[in-house]
């Protein structure tokens, strides 16, 4: 994906995600205090699921904790709780790799590497659009846009 220089118009320019990418600037600071309120958000399956045929809900439940049940119970019972095990592992994997993407994220924004930047918290916000209730990396990409566009 080129990146561009943002060139300067007279009318507010918005984001992708229609959020005004104000004049003022976006400091250091502010991706920093952004990733912190974020990234402990969203750690696993926190939303309501009727997963498999039993309609397991998973909400709050970590791979780990399923990976019991698979163990405590047996048969048909075991077996979605084996299912949900791998799911939910899927989804703390997906979390993490978001979270990381984020990190890189600012650290490439402070640097002023705002084309990486941006394409780092692409991939979080991603990541996250693949999961019911999860938006927390959006305002992150936004804020690196604001950023990018006060620079140039």
């Amino acid at each position: 994906m080129p990146c561009l220089p943002t060139i300067q118009i007279t009318k507010l320019p918005v984001s992708e995600h229609g959020i005004p990418l104000t004049p003022s600037p976006i400091t250091n600071e502010m991706l920093d205090s952004l990733y912190q309120a974020n990234e402990n958000e969203w750690t696993g399956c926190h939303w309501q699921t009727e997963f498999g045929p039993r309609h397991l809900n998973l909400s709050r439940v970590r791979s780990h904790q399923a990976r019991w049940m698979a163990e405590a119970t047996s048969g048909e019972e075991s077996n979605d709780w084996e299912e949900a095990t791998r799911f939910l592992t899927q989804v703390e994997t997906d979390s993490q790799t978001a979270r990381c993407a984020a990190k890189r994220a600012v650290a490439m924004a402070k640097s002023g590497e705002f084309c990486t930047a941006m394409a780092e918290a692409q991939i979080a916000v991603d990541l996250e659009k693949q999961y019911p209730k999860t938006s927390h990396w959006k305002k992150l990409l936004d804020a690196i846009a604001a950023m990018k566009s006060n620079k140039f």
